[in-house]
């Protein structure tokens, strides 16, 4: 079977369209949010409901952008890149999502994605994100191992949002 090779440049525009999510996000760009999938684009939370479609994406956005209006910060890291075909892309991350307080930042919620992406005329778009939060149980394929947040004591309500 022959490997698949992510070219540097679809790796540099599919981070960008990573990065290009959370700007959207926390500055309440809903239709850019939207555009940035495939018209049949989904977004799963963390609780497994799907969002599907660009009109329900705009909704989406502008609702966990109208929950804390220029506050939230999306902070992605740790990419990591499975290329399926020469346009179709797994990638899997970190998300720290921040809510800036008069005290300071605090945590919102702390996960992963799992994203497909698809190139579509020349561009890297999402055919799906998947946001899964870390609340104290292991993460997909990291079963049997300690989650992050298993700290005794530690709540999670305020990471019951889906990001």
């Amino acid at each position: 079977m022959a490997q698949c090779v992510l070219e540097i440049d679809d790796r540099i525009a599919i981070t960008d369209l990573l990065t290009a999510y959370s700007w959207a996000i926390d500055e309440g760009q809903a239709e850019a949010l939207a555009e940035l999938f495939l018209p049949e684009g989904q977004f799963t939370g963390s609780d497994g409901s799907a969002i599907r479609g660009r009109d329900a994406l705009v909704a989406f956005a502008s609702r966990v952008h109208g929950a804390h209006p220029g506050r939230v910060r999306h902070v992605i890291s740790n990419l990591v890149f499975v290329p399926e075909a020469s346009d179709r892309v797994t990638v899997r991350s970190y998300v720290q999502v921040l809510l800036a307080e008069s005290t300071g930042p605090r945590l919102l919620a702390l996960g992963s994605y799992r994203d497909e992406v698809v190139q579509s005329d020349g561009d890297w778009l999402f055919a799906s994100r998947s946001f899964v939060s870390w609340r104290g149980e292991a993460e997909p394929g990291d079963r049997g191992r300690p989650s992050p947040l298993s700290t005794p004591g530690t709540s999670s309500d305020a990471r019951k949002e889906s990001v």
